[in-house]
């Protein structure tokens, strides 16, 4: 085989967090038989790998049924004792979302559950949606409360409190707790980050260092919340 034909015949796949060069027939064989359990179709071209997130590993699969989205998940989250069942109380909220005219990106469900299990791997699929980035200076109220420093803007953060409550929401006596209760979340972030930095045993070096950046970066946010705690509590009594 010249090395031209050899270059067309390699596929390059991203496979969890490990680079792989396979035959097009060996990538044929392993997505041919989840889009068979995902009920999409036979791919009609090699999965792409959809660049972006810091967590799990998307692919934009084309088939004669349609563009899908196909989310392979993070095997140690999955791990977790809770995860599963996390995830499908967030999958069934989402339905709710949709079902009642929130445009919510719904999984596509497979049987009773929001994903197929393949060699010990959980996969969601989800119909493909074209979107686009809006730059700092696009982004409004109605898009997100902060400046594109990261720090929060008191018009947004009182729009969107403003619109919570409208829409039947409430507020507790214990504003502050729940502020500070807000920590929680990245600081779990920031846990799983520190971990993924340093245990080569489990994480690729790319995924390393992925975590090594993500570390950084929540420690930088933290400081920020600590700092905006004061203004947040003083911008949500004022609404309320």
């Amino acid at each position: 085989m010249s090395g031209a034909k050899l270059k067309e015949s390699l596929v390059l796949i991203f496979n969890m967090g490990r680079i792989e060069i396979m035959t097009k027939a060996s990538w044929g064989e392993n997505w041919i038989k989840i889009c068979t359990l995902l009920e999409i179709g036979i791919p009609l071209r090699p999965p792409q790998s959809v660049t972006g997130g810091l967590l799990h590993h998307m692919w934009r699969i084309d088939t004669k049924s349609g563009i899908f989205a196909v989310k392979v998940l993070n095997p140690e989250i999955m791990s977790r004792p809770d995860a599963k069942r996390n995830y499908r109380l967030s999958e069934r909220i989402a339905q709710v979302a949709y079902s009642n005219g929130i445009h919510a990106v719904p999984v596509k469900m497979i049987g009773n559950e929001p994903w197929v299990e393949v060699d010990g791997k959980y996969i969601m699929v989800f119909d493909w949606v074209y979107g686009y980035t809006l730059l700092p200076e696009q982004c409004t109220f109605e898009h997100w409360s902060r400046n594109s420093d990261g720090t929060s803007n008191k018009k947004r953060f009182q729009a969107v409190i403003e619109a919570y409550l409208n829409n039947g929401g409430t507020l507790s006596g214990r504003v502050l707790d729940a502020l500070y209760g807000s920590f929680g979340g990245m600081l779990g972030w920031l846990e799983y980050n520190m971990r993924r930095s340093l245990d080569k045993d489990v994480f690729t070096m790319e995924e390393r260092e992925l975590g090594h950046k993500e570390v950084l970066h929540t420690i930088r946010d933290l400081k920020k919340l600590n700092e905006a705690v004061s203004d947040y509590f003083q911008w949500i009594e004022d609404v309320s």
